[in-house]
């Protein structure tokens, strides 16, 4: 975390921000030169900035509404929340069709179930972009993005997945019992989550 700081001060956790959010705006080179040279010292910190910038960070400036982009990228930028992404599933994988987690409507609210594996920033996050089934019949195109604040009641964090190497990285599991998101949270339209992913 204390290096995480470092790196907000210089910049690289708004790397993909608009300058109006706080961010250093830098063009694809620019910003895959930056993580060419992180991995050149460190794996993980490549990897942490790198699923914070281009799965979170990036996800929720190009689907998220206005509000939410307002609350939360500066948050992110400076540091405050440490983006992550959960799309993972244990008896799915990354399968589209497979996955489990779902997202459920209720009236101005969407109630996540579900359980999440090898989330990549899991245990530094303040939001995750979490990929949930809206429409359970139509397999990946009835899949849903969501930005979650950490602090949801019902978001729990378990424990780390082991890897070789990566060591510094926090790659975890994640469970979702009843957490109630605002609608507002929802990235682009129902259906579009696994769109939105594979950006």
């Amino acid at each position: 975390r204390k290096l995480l700081r470092r790196m907000a001060a210089q910049g690289f956790l708004g790397a993909m921000s608009p300058e109006e959010y706080g961010g250093a705006a830098l063009d694809a080179v620019s910003y895959t030169l930056l993580l060419e040279a992180l991995a050149a010292e460190c794996m993980s910190t490549a990897l942490i900035i790198h699923v914070h910038n281009s799965l979170a960070l990036r996800a929720i400036l190009k689907h998220g509404r206005e509000a939410l982009c307002e609350a939360v990228v500066p948050e992110m930028v400076s540091g405050k929340r440490i983006g992550a992404f959960a799309l993972t599933e244990a008896d799915a994988g990354s399968d589209p069709t497979r996955l489990l987690t779902t997202a459920v409507r209720q009236a101005d609210e969407y109630v996540l179930n579900g359980a999440k594996t090898w989330v990549s920033n899991g245990g530094l996050a303040g939001v995750y972009v979490i990929i949930a089934t809206t429409d359970p019949e139509a397999g990946a195109r009835g899949l849903s993005a969501f930005a979650v604040p950490a602090e949801m009641p019902g978001l729990v964090v378990g424990g780390r997945e082991k890897t070789l190497g990566l060591r510094a990285a926090s790659i975890t599991r994640l469970y979702l019992q009843d957490c109630r998101v605002p609608a507002e949270n929802l990235l682009g339209a129902e259906g579009q989550g696994y769109k939105i992913a594979l950006e």
